[in-house]
């Protein structure tokens, strides 16, 4: 665990983030911000209220105060995204999303990695999910889910595995990190309240159908299962991460994850309360 955690946070993160609070997480790879300024953990505070009573544009205005008080802190830009997307502002929200989809891209465990000259097709493919789950979610009046990088690290490797070693489902064959609640707790250094996982293996390729084309197929489908669905709209949930693995033959994988952290909670205004187990997961081949 410390071998890969130290491989993409570096030897001075590692201590940072096994001793972090529960519900903190680091800034970025290169300022890992476990507390951030008081003005900036202010106007994020005073985001979240204003959230909390559906004032999107004034939440706005704050989390991008925020985002300019410590540029490097990446949570005020996670609960932007989500922002945006209440408010209606899509275009923004999509960007938003992709963002934080790029500042993940470089990042590899077990060496593994998506080729470079369509990582960022791969990228852009994970954002289009990541807002379409929560478009899933604002239909039922849900709560949005905060995009989480290191969640989105987290589900990319498990996609990457399964490319590698050619197989669909949601044990890792490598010990110790077999389940997503496993695999959570290896990158975080602590267990969430719970984490609930969705996979799938499609045909993408380079045919008629576009990237945007096929990941919202692929959401359809989700929603017409039920344990897709059941873990898509699990009220509890307060985090996201979405992580692709894309063969040469066009041939992809996708895993989601939607979790709660301990001590945290939804970004924007839903329905339900937190529970205390790891959610029932589906896949689809």
């Amino acid at each position: 665990m410390r071998g890969w955690l130290r491989r993409l946070l570096g030897a001075a993160a590692l201590t940072m983030i096994t001793v972090l609070p529960a519900g903190a997480r680091p800034g970025s790879e290169t300022s890992l911000l476990p507390w951030a300024t008081s003005p900036a953990q202010d106007s994020l505070a005073a985001a979240r209220q204003e959230l909390a009573k559906s004032n999107c544009e004034r939440a706005i205005e704050l989390l991008k105060t925020a985002c300019g008080q410590e540029p490097h802190w990446l949570v005020p830009h996670e609960y932007l995204a989500v922002a945006y997307q209440v408010a209606g502002r899509t275009d923004e929200a999509r960007a938003e999303y992709l963002a934080l989809q790029r500042i993940t891209g470089d990042w590899t465990l077990a060496g593994r990695c998506n080729a470079s000259d369509r990582r960022d097709e791969v990228l852009q493919a994970e954002a289009e999910a990541i807002f379409l789950i929560n478009q899933s979610r604002q239909a039922q009046k849900l709560s949005l889910l905060r995009p989480d990088p290191l969640l989105a690290i987290c589900a990319r490797e498990h996609s990457l595995q399964m490319r590698d070693e050619d197989f669909c489902g949601h044990f890792s064959p490598t010990p110790g990190c077999r389940a997503a609640f496993d695999r959570f707790r290896l990158l975080f250094g602590y267990l969430p309240a719970f984490v609930a996982e969705n996979i799938a293996r499609s045909q993408w390729g380079r045919g008629e159908k576009g990237m945007v084309e096929r990941v919202t197929e692929i959401r359809r489908k989700f929603m017409a299962s039920s344990g897709h669905r059941r873990n898509t709209l699990l009220p509890e949930a307060a985090q996201v991460g979405v992580g692709m693995a894309l063969a040469p033959d066009g041939t992809f994988w996708i895993t989601e994850l939607l979790a709660l952290a301990a001590g945290d909670s939804p970004a924007a205004p839903g329905t339900g309360a937190a529970g205390d187990t790891m959610a029932a997961s589906a896949s689809e081949d």
